[in-house]
């Protein structure tokens, strides 16, 4: 069996899906602009530094959420896709994405074990979403980021990838021989 991980921004979108998720609802009115402005410029440069306390980070993005039903929360999620995440995916990021998916034979699609919202009676909570494997379940297994911060788990999968990677793991990668792929080169 084979896995495939990938990173979300500045891995396969060249944008900080979270930041624009608050600007996003700050265009809607739903937050104050200038208490999100600050407050997601703290936590960008904590994530920077490799500093972040990503509980501290999903309790601020998540606290807002609870208090809209649950369609309201889908229609927003539905017109963020189409206005600002859809048009920012480059060819480059899908084609790798499909490439990928087709290496195996009976590849198949899971949401794999990270950060993930859960919602029981509309509280918002951080949980881990299992996929009910191990490490040793993998033949091989690959993982695509642009951060340090990943840098654990680039070095847990039997072929990390550095994909638009900041400075550390761009010399990290070439010092460990390890791919190094640029997904927005051309892109606008």
């Amino acid at each position: 069996m084979q896995l495939a991980l990938f990173d979300l921004d500045y891995t396969l979108l060249p944008i900080d899906s979270d930041y624009e998720w608050a600007r996003f609802l700050v265009r809607r009115g739903v937050l104050d602009g200038e208490h999100y402005e600050r407050e997601n410029d703290r936590f960008f440069k904590q994530y920077k530094d490799g500093s972040l306390d990503i509980f501290e980070f999903l309790a601020f993005q998540l606290a807002p959420l609870a208090s809209h039903p649950r369609a309201t929360l889908d229609a927003w999620h539905q017109a963020y896709m189409d206005e600002v995440i859809l048009p920012r995916i480059t060819p480059a990021a899908r084609d790798l994405v499909v490439a990928r998916a087709g290496r195996g034979q009976g590849a198949r699609r899971e949401r794999g074990s990270g950060s993930a919202a859960s919602v029981a009676d509309a509280n918002y909570a951080n949980a881990a979403t299992p996929i009910g494997r191990t490490w040793s379940d993998f033949e091989r297994s690959w993982f695509y980021s642009d951060s340090r911060n990943d840098l654990p788990l680039l070095e847990q999968v039997t072929h990390p990838v550095a994909t638009n990677p900041d400075a550390v793991l761009k010399a990290t990668a070439i010092e460990r021989g390890w791919p190094v792929l640029n997904l927005f080169e051309g892109a606008a």
